[in-house]
């Protein structure tokens, strides 16, 4: 099965395309990033962009965890309804 898979062929411009959406998506969040908490900012980046698990996150901030993960929580929910601003226009 993972041979089938392998051996398909995308099409080269719907390749394009969607490099360019997801360079477009990380460009909003970038951006809307940059206008939040600094400390949500990083919390944001280290657990959802960069993978590192709460606990991690949370020793590299200096943070206790519960105090990570509310950070991470407000953060999210700051960034999704700045990003759905975005969209309405």
């Amino acid at each position: 099965m993972d041979d089938f898979f392998a051996s398909l062929k995308l099409d080269p411009l719907l390749e394009t395309e969607n490099a360019f959406l997801q360079k477009y998506e990380l460009e909003l969040i970038y951006k809307h990033l940059s206008n939040m908490k600094e400390l949500q900012q990083k919390a944001i980046m280290l657990v959802d962009l960069k993978g590192f698990s709460y606990k991690e996150a949370a020793e590299l901030l200096n943070v206790k965890l519960p105090y990570l993960k509310s950070l991470v929580f407000r953060g999210r929910r700051e960034l999704e309804k700045r990003l759905r601003n975005e969209v309405k226009g």
